[in-house]
């Protein structure tokens, strides 16, 4: 998956400390499952994920 992140976006990660673990719930939200992986709807998805 790094691999394919765009050269400017990790160095932002990097320059800004960034905790990894923030990308990952914010692009879970945006996928609308919840941690079941069910389809939960972005508004619940964002609740379950960016608490």
């Amino acid at each position: 998956m790094v691999t394919v992140i765009e050269g400017e976006i990790l160095r932002f990660i990097l320059e800004k400390n960034i905790p990894i673990d923030k990308l990952i719930r914010y692009e879970l939200a945006c996928r609308g499952y919840d941690k079941n992986h069910k389809w939960c709807g972005f508004d619940i998805a964002k609740e379950v994920w960016l608490k």
